[in-house]
């Protein structure tokens, strides 16, 4: 009979009355994991529960004081500042974008300034070359013009001074062979040529047949007229006579043809001429026989402080009247 031997506590069940054996199976006994599971989630769906029901105001949450209807209105306002948020960043994308464009838009008008910078430069180099090779062209034909100029002056004047040399050797030779030749004593003519001035006549005498008449009447020595020695006559001719005769005019020391002014008579704006006024006199001194237009014209008048050479124009009117001149004085107030 076998020996058995009291157990104080149960003996254990068979394996084959608990679940199955195999690798997850712990070794200590029965797994306690599935209960601690359940509950880990249960309290993980009340806790997402209470979350969604604060979030949508539901269940007022014991840390915070803000009431259900003041959380929906913010996340309302949020909700709007989120739209209004993605809009303007839309918008500042846009802008992003703009302003990119912008940029790249700038940089092609920036090389292109560049571009258009150095083409001005090269075309302002290229006319700065054209110019200062047209200066230096401009400059040569100057020069060359002045070469020319001076060689030209030169050969001009050694023809000249061969002219003169000849003139010269011919003017002596005049005078050599003309020193038999002579003026008569001047005499003055019995008429007045013109204001103060007489012409004063001499024949020129003994001129060799062979001599140029003219040459040696230029060429003759002065003749001495109211003291004043004269050289040249200021004409030669031959008259009827075949007489070579020298006219010179005096105008010096010559009183008796000094004709004068009478009364100046003012006949107020002149006729047609704006500015100006006209003035009246009679010329009276003329000696007998001088030519009463030629005195007219060439006598002077003081008008007013305001000297004149000679009349505006001259009028004779008659015997009665006699000459008269007439003068256009400046006057402003004549309109």
């Amino acid at each position: 009979m076998p020996y058995t031997v009291a157990m104080p506590w149960p003996p254990p069940p068979p394996y084959s009355s608990i679940h199955p054996a195999n690798e997850q199976t712990p070794l200590t006994g029965r797994s306690k994991t599935r209960p601690l599971g359940v509950l880990y989630g249960c309290i993980a769906a009340i806790a997402v529960a209470l979350f969604i029901a604060q979030n949508f105001g539901l269940v007022r949450c014991p840390l915070n004081d803000v009431p259900a209807p003041q959380k929906a209105e913010l996340r309302r306002q949020w909700r709007l500042e989120q739209d209004a948020h993605r809009v303007q960043s839309g918008t500042w994308a846009r802008e992003r974008k703009g302003h990119a464009d912008e940029l790249r838009l700038w940089a092609r008008e920036r090389d292109a300034h560049r571009a258009e910078h150095d083409q001005w430069v090269r075309e302002r180099e290229e006319e700065e070359r054209a110019w200062r090779e047209k200066q230096e062209a401009e400059r040569r034909e100057e020069e060359r013009q002045r070469q020319e100029a001076r060689e030209t002056f030169d050969q001009e004047r050694e023809v000249w001074r061969k002219q003169r040399e000849e003139e010269q050797r011919h003017r002596l030779e005049v005078v050599r062979r003309s020193e038999g030749v002579y003026w008569t004593e001047p005499h003055g003519d019995s008429h007045c040529h013109s204001y103060g001035t007489r012409t004063y006549y001499a024949h020129l005498k003994d001129i060799p047949d062979d001599l140029n008449w003219r040459e040696v009447c230029d060429n003759m020595p002065p003749v001495s007229i109211h003291g004043r020695e004269i050289n040249k006559p200021d004409k030669c001719e031959r008259n009827g006579n075949d007489e070579v005769v020298g006219a010179w005019y005096i105008d010096y020391d010559e009183p008796n043809c000094r004709p004068y002014w009478e009364t100046m008579y003012d006949k107020g704006c002149t006729p047609g001429m704006t500015g100006f006024q006209r003035f009246e006199a009679r010329l009276d001194g003329i000696g007998k026989g001088d030519d009463w237009g030629m005195m007219c014209a060439t006598t002077p008048a003081t008008i007013h402080g305001l000297h004149f050479d000679r009349p505006s124009s001259c009028e004779n009117r008659g015997t009665w009247s006699g000459m008269v001149g007439i003068w256009d004085y400046p006057n402003r107030k004549c309109r």
